[in-house]
């Protein structure tokens, strides 16, 4: 019974019986319950998968150091390289050409002044290393 008022507080009672017509539910206790249930795991679901896209996904300073990118395997001995050196690494997923990608980047960095400084030593690991602003 905990549940079902619990359920009723978070939702609304408008929701309920929307939710219960929706999914052709009888009104009976059992069947609620049942309904608060399987909705409640699927929000968990859900924002579980939300929080694991987020970190792996979001970038918040301004200013990033792109390395490479890549779409297929994870180029383990190229990032080892990097973090050897003392470096941040992110990984952060990006469309290009409509398809989906890894960009490997260095950073965060303050300003581009710092970023551009941090590039030039970058280089002697990845030639096409290049300035990743975040706008």
């Amino acid at each position: 019974m905990k549940k079902i008022v619990v359920f009723i507080m978070i939702l609304g009672l408008t929701n309920l019986f929307a939710l219960s017509k929706e999914r052709n539910v009888t009104k009976s206790i059992d069947e609620i319950e049942i309904l608060v249930n399987d909705l409640l795991n699927e929000q968990v679901a859900q924002k579980e998968t939300e929080k694991e896209f987020e970190s792996e996904k979001t970038v918040k300073a301004k200013y990033y150091i792109q390395m490479f990118a890549y779409a297929k395997s994870k180029p383990e001995k190229l990032i080892e390289k990097i973090r050897e050196r003392g470096y941040n690494v992110v990984i952060s997923k990006a469309l290009r050409n409509e398809k989906k990608v890894r960009l490997v980047l260095v950073g965060p960095y303050k300003n581009g002044t710092l970023a551009k400084r941090e590039l030039k030593i970058l280089r002697d690991i990845e030639k096409d290393a290049f300035i990743y602003k975040i706008k």
